[in-house]
C-alpha cells in the first residue's frame, strides 16, 4: 500500500494528502515543520510515524511523544490519534500503544501504565508539556515519586518528541531544545529526535547555549502544489478591523462590567444564525465574566464558556457540546487561549483582544477555517487594550502586535504569509549540572524537591493542581485516603489558589516521607502541587471553572478506593492478588529466575548490546537477595507453613500480619540489602558498582545516596551505622537464586560514610563516576530495564494463579 493510499483510509479523511504531508512520510525527519492552521499537521505527524514505523525505518524511535501546550488540546489530538492507529493496524498490519498523560491516579496496583511494560512495542504518548517535560526532567507532575526513573528513561531514549503549537510553550521551548542537545551529547541508549512545529515558527527561537538549530528562517514549507490544492484554505476570506469599545478601567469592578457588557453585546448583535461566534479573551477572569454578561442570551443564541481551568468531566461535557452543530440562532463561543491553538472549530465571526501575534495568527485560523463561508467570507474584529492590561502577556507584545495591524484589512493565510513572526519570550535555560542534579530523586529533609518549574512554564504561568473533597469540620483527611484520580483534578493558576487559600480555604498535601496529609496555607503553594481542598471551602463551578472567589460548596466527584500505600518503607509490589487477582506466593528463587528470564527477553526484543545486557541480566538475577533478610522474613510469616518455607519473594495482599514482628524493621529496604549482598560477593569491586547500583534502585527508593530516614532510628542500644532498615554488621543466610546458591553474607554500612574505606569507593563516589561515565540518559535506561522485567514477571506469576515454591 502507498502512502498516499493509507492516507485515505482514516474517516473523513478521503482527501489524498497534501505533499508536504507526503514528504514528511517519504524524507528524513526534519527539525521544523511550518504549515498554516488548517492545513493538518497532526494528521501528517501521525500518519508519518505510522507510515515510517510500519516499514521499520531505522531513524524513526518506536515512542512518539507528542507534547502540547495545553490542556484541553489533548483530548482531541487523542481522538485524531486513535483513528490513524485503527487504520494503521487494518491496514498497515502494526499494533501500536496510545496513553494519555493527564496527571493523577494511574490504573493498576503499581500505577504503572500498561505502555511501560512494552518499551519494545510501538507506542504514541499524548499529553500537556507539563506533564511531559517535567517527566523528561525526572520530576513528573502527577506521577508516582518513585516512577520517576522510568518515565525518565523512555522519553529520553527511543522518542520522537513533536512539539506541537511552539509559540506557546514558554519556557519549555527552550528547555526543548536543551534536552535535545543533552540527549545528543549524552548519546542516549535508543535514536532520538524533536519536531517542532508551527503556524508561527522562527527555528532562530530554538537556538540556546548548547542547541543549534540545522533549520533556516522560512515564511512556511507549503509547495506551490500544496498552495494549489489547498487554494480554498490559502484564500479563505477573513476580512479584519477594530472594534471601538470601552476599555477604561477594567481593573475596577464598574470598569469590568462595562467593558464586558458592551463586548457580549457586541457579539450577541453580529451572530450570525447557524453560525459560531468566537470570542477571545486574554485572562480567564475577563471570559467568565463575559459569559454572565451573556446571560441566556435572545433570540435562539446560545453560550458556551471555554477555558483550561476546568475537571475533565466538565471539560468533557463542554467539549462534546462545542462539537455539536451551532443552534439556528447561532452560538458564542467565549474562551481564551485555550481554543486558539489546535482546536478543531470555525466561526463566521470572532471578537478578540489584542494579544501577541503569533497567539493573533492562531486566533485567526478558527475563523473560516475550512473556506466554508465563500464568496461572503467572515469578519474578524480586534479590540486594542491599553498595556495597564496586557498581562499575562507584555507591553512589547502589543506593540508588536499594533504595528503589524495597522494598515492591514484581511487575515487568511495568504494574507499573512509575509509578516514575518514575533518571537515568543525566552524562559530559564537549564543546563548540564542542572540536568545531572535532578538525577538524585531523593527529597530534601523537609520533604522537598528541586523547583523545575521555572524550566517547565514562564515563571508567571505555572500551575498547581486542585480537587475538591468533603471532609468533616476541623478534620483533616485520614492517612491512607487516596490520591486524586484524574478525573478529579482541576488545573489552576499559582496565584488563584494562593487568593483561595488567602480567604481561609482549607487544603492539604501529600507528604511523602511522613505518609500523610499536611495542612498547607498560602505560602506553601509551589508550582506543581497538588492540593487537597476542603469541598465547602468552595473555589469552582461546573459552569464557570476554577473561581477562587465562588463561597459555593463543590460538587465532588467520585472517589476510587484507596490504592496500597507506596512510602519509603512500604512494599507493594511484593504484595499479590490485588484488583481482584488470586494471590500466589512465589518463592524467593523462582522469582529470581522469572525476572532473568524476562531481562533477557526484553534486552534481546530491544537489541540491548552485549555488556549492557549481561549487567542487566546479573542485576535482575540478584535484586530480590535481601528478601532473605530476617527483617524481610518477618513480613511473610503468615503466608508460611504447609510446606511452604522462605524465603519468599511474594505472597497474597490478603494475608498480612497483624503486628510488627520483634525482628521486622519499619523501614527496611531489601534491595539495599541486596545490592549490598551482591557488592560484599564481588569483593567490593568497583567493577561491580553498575550491577550492585542497578539492584538497588528497582523500586525507586535507594538510587544516588544512602541515608538514614528522618524518623528511623538505630539498632538499640549501639552507635552504628544504619540505613533504610540495614543494619551494620546483618548478615543474609545462604540463599538460592535459580541456580546460583549465595553463600552466608555480611553486610558492610561503611559504603555510607564519605571517602574510600575498607569496602572502596563510598556509595556517593560510586553513583556519581557512574553518572559521569554513562550519562543520565543511559544510565536510567539500564535502570528501567531492570525495573520493568521484574514488572512484567510479577504480572506475568499473578496470571499464572498458581503457588510457585
Amino acid at each position: 500500500m502507498s502512502f498516499q493510499t493509507f492516507f485515505t483510509t482514516v474517516p473523513d479523511k478521503e482527501q489524498v494528502p497534501f505533499p508536504y504531508q507526503q514528504r514528511l512520510a517519504e524524507e528524513p525527519w526534519p527539525e521544523t515543520l511550518i504549515v498554516p492552521t488548517g492545513f493538518g499537521k497532526t494528521a501528517a505527524v501521525l500518519a508519518a510515524w505510522l507510515w515510517k514505523t510500519a516499514r521499520q525505518d531505522p531513524k524513526t524511535p518506536r515512542r512518539l511523544v507528542y507534547c502540547l501546550p495545553m490542556r484541553t488540546l489533548v483530548e482531541q489530538t487523542e481522538e485524531v490519534a486513535r483513528d490513524w492507529i485503527q487504520a494503521a493496524k487494518s491496514h498497515l498490519n502494526i499494533s501500536v500503544q496510545l496513553d494519555v498523560l493527564m496527571g493523577g491516579r494511574t490504573g493498576g496496583r503499581r500505577s504503572i501504565p500498561p505502555w511501560m511494560l512494552a518499551p519494545d512495542r510501538p507506542t504514541i504518548l499524548i499529553g500537556t508539556q507539563d506533564l511531559l517535560v517535567s517527566a523528561a526532567l525526572m520530576r513528573g507532575y502527577g506521577a508516582p515519586r518513585y516512577r520517576w526513573p522510568v518515565d525518565f528513561a523512555l522519553l529520553n531514549n527511543d522518542v520522537l518528541w513533536v512539539f506541537d503549537e511552539v509559540q506557546l510553550t514558554g519556557a519549555a521551548l527552550a528547555t526543548s531544545a536543551q534536552l535535545e542537545a543533552f540527549r545528543r551529547r549524552f548519546n542516549s541508549c535508543r535514536p532520538c529526535g524533536t519536531l517542532w512545529m508551527s503556524a508561527t515558527l522562527d527555528p532562530v527561537w530554538l537556538r540556546t547555549v548548547d542547541f543549534a538549530p540545522a533549520d533556516s528562517a522560512r515564511p512556511h514549507d507549503l509547495s506551490e502544489a500544496d498552495l494549489s490544492q489547498a487554494r480554498h484554505l490559502w484564500r479563505a476570506r477573513k476580512r479584519l478591523c477594530r472594534l471601538d469599545v470601552s476599555t477604561n478601567d477594567l481593573a475596577k469592578k464598574e470598569g469590568l462590567k462595562a467593558y464586558t457588557s458592551a463586548l457580549a453585546a457586541a457579539a450577541r448583535d453580529r451572530a450570525k444564525s447557524g453560525k459560531n461566534t468566537i470570542v477571545f479573551l486574554n485572562t480567564v477572569a475577563r471570559a467568565q465574566a463575559v459569559y454572565e454578561a451573556l446571560g441566556q442570551a435572545a433570540g435562539g443564541v446560545k453560550r458556551l464558556l471555554m477555558h483550561s481551568r476546568f475537571r475533565k468531566v466538565d471539560r468533557d461535557r463542554l467539549t462534546k457540546r462545542l462539537r455539536g452543530d451551532p443552534a439556528n440562532g447561532g452560538r458564542i463561543l467565549v474562551t481564551t487561549q485555550a481554543l486558539e491553538a489546535g482546536v478543531d472549530v470555525s466561526s463566521a465571526l470572532m471578537i478578540t483582544e489584542i494579544a501577541p501575534w503569533s497567539s493573533l495568527v492562531q486566533r485567526f485560523g478558527r475563523c473560516n477555517r475550512y473556506g466554508e463561508c465563500g464568496e461572503d467570507g467572515a469578519d474578524v474584529l480586534w479590540i486594542d487594550l491599553d498595556d495597564a492590561y496586557a498581562p499575562p502577556y507584555t507591553s512589547d507584545d502589543f506593540r508588536l502586535s499594533r504595528e503589524k495591524l495597522t494598515g492591514l484589512e484581511a487575515c487568511g493565510p495568504a494574507d499573512l504569509a509575509a509578516i514575518a513572526p514575533s518571537a515568543p519570550c525566552r524562559g530559564h535555560v537549564i543546563r548540564r549540572r542542572d540536568l545531572l542534579d535532578l538525577f538524585d530523586t531523593d527529597p530534601d529533609l523537609s520533604g522537598f524537591d528541586i523547583d523545575i518549574s521555572l524550566y517547565v512554564r514562564d515563571a508567571d504561568d505555572t500551575d498547581v493542581r486542585l480537587f475538591w473533597r468533603h471532609l468533616p469540620e476541623r478534620e483533616d483527611p485520614a492517612e491512607d485516603a487516596p490520591e486524586p484520580g484524574r478525573d478529579e483534578l482541576c488545573p489552576a493558576p499559582i496565584a488563584g489558589a494562593k487568593r483561595l487559600l488567602g480567604r481561609g480555604a482549607r487544603a492539604w498535601r501529600r507528604d511523602p516521607l511522613a505518609r500523610q496529609w499536611r495542612r498547607i496555607g498560602k505560602d506553601e503553594v509551589f508550582p506543581g502541587m497538588v492540593i487537597w481542598i476542603d469541598a465547602v471551602s468552595g473555589g469552582y463551578d461546573t459552569e464557570k471553572g476554577f473561581d477562587p472567589d465562588s463561597k459555593a460548596t463543590v460538587v465532588c466527584e467520585t472517589v476510587l478506593p484507596t490504592a496500597a500505600q507506596d512510602g519509603p518503607g512500604d512494599d507493594p509490589d511484593s504484595l499479590t492478588g490485588a484488583a481482584g487477582k488470586r494471590g500466589v506466593r512465589v518463592s524467593l528463587a523462582k522469582h529470581s529466575a522469572h525476572v532473568r528470564d524476562n531481562a533477557a527477553a526484553l534486552c534481546a526484543g530491544l537489541a540491548v548490546p552485549k555488556r549492557d545486557r549481561e549487567t542487566v541480566v546479573e542485576a535482575a538475577l540478584w535484586h530480590d537477595l535481601g528478601k532473605a533478610h530476617p527483617a524481610f522474613v518477618a513480613k511473610t510469616r503468615d503466608a508460611l507453613g504447609n510446606g511452604i518455607e522462605p524465603p519468599l519473594a511474594k505472597w497474597p495482599s490478603a494475608i498480612q500480619a497483624k503486628a510488627r514482628a520483634p525482628d521486622e524493621r519499619r523501614y527496611f529496604r531489601h534491595e539495599l540489602a541486596s545490592s549490598l549482598g551482591y557488592l560484599a560477593q564481588q569483593g567490593w569491586s568497583e567493577q561491580a558498582s553498575l550491577a550492585a547500583y542497578l539492584i538497588a534502585a528497582h523500586h525507586g527508593k535507594v538510587r544516588m545516596r544512602l541515608r538514614a530516614l528522618p524518623k528511623e532510628q538505630g539498632p538499640a542500644g549501639t552507635d552504628g551505622l544504619f540505613a533504610r532498615g540495614v543494619h551494620h554488621g546483618d548478615l543474609l543466610p545462604e540463599t538460592r537464586l535459580d541456580g546460583l546458591v549465595v553463600p552466608e553474607t555480611r553486610l558492610d554500612l561503611d559504603l555510607m560514610r564519605l571517602g574510600d574505606g575498607p569496602c572502596g569507593a563510598s556509595w556517593s563516589a560510586r553513583t556519581q563516576a557512574l553518572l559521569e561515565e554513562h550519562g543520565p540518559f543511559r544510565l536510567a535506561w539500564l535502570e528501567a530495564l531492570v525495573r520493568i522485567a521484574d514488572w512484567r514477571a510479577s504480572d506475568a506469576e499473578e496470571r499464572a494463579g498458581d503457588d510457585d515454591v
